[in-house]
């Protein structure tokens, strides 16, 4: 199963709440760990989690420079990532900025969990992680295809995988979107 490493503060569990209800919509696993969970030395399950998961979302909220504990373990996490070559999604509360360096990072994104427009935004952007629906376009298509043939079959697969994309709506902010290297300041 797809996963997405969720690098947080545990003390923010109502935008913690918010991320998962999204993940529950999709078959992505969302990967939250936490100090007091582990069966195996930390760093050894931190490693083996980002280094399977899709990408790693850091959801910076102001919770997160209450411990140095956690600024350590989410500067861990996002080195892995970049070791790994792992996409990292930094959202940041909007009207709540944070102090904190993160020195790798490949898309920026500032929302409000009570705007609903953000938060369908980041929801778009967990689908397009989900292979379900890619794979379920691509299977509908081919069937769909099936009856003329092979090369009906293979038309039909690359249509129902286009078909599949997650598309965004009218209206998502993207602008809210700022990639890493536009952004001047890691704050």
């Amino acid at each position: 199963m797809a996963s997405i490493f969720i690098s947080h503060s545990k003390r923010d569990a109502e935008t913690v709440a918010a991320f998962c209800n999204i993940f529950a919509r999709t078959q992505l696993r969302a990967v939250l760990l936490e100090f007091e969970n582990y069966l195996i030395p930390p760093w050894t399950q931190i490693k083996n989690e980002v280094q399977q998961a899709s990408a790693v979302f850091l959801l910076l909220s102001p919770e997160l420079n209450s411990s140095h504990f956690t600024q350590n373990w989410v500067s861990y996490e996002v080195g892995l990532a970049c070791m790994s070559n792992k996409p990292v999604w930094v959202y940041e509360q909007w009207q709540n900025p944070v102090h904190f360096p993160v020195p790798y990072l490949t898309d920026y994104i500032v929302f409000d969990r009570n705007n609903r427009a953000h938060m369908d935004a980041i929801k778009q952007h967990v689908e397009k992680y989900d292979p379900n629906p890619l794979l379920a376009g691509l299977a509908l298509g081919a069937l769909a295809g099936a009856p003329f043939g092979g090369v009906g079959a293979s038309i039909g697969a690359i249509l129902g995988l286009v078909v599949a994309q997650p598309k965004t709506p009218p209206g998502v902010p993207t602008a809210y979107r700022k990639p890493a290297k536009t952004r001047r300041s890691f704050r």
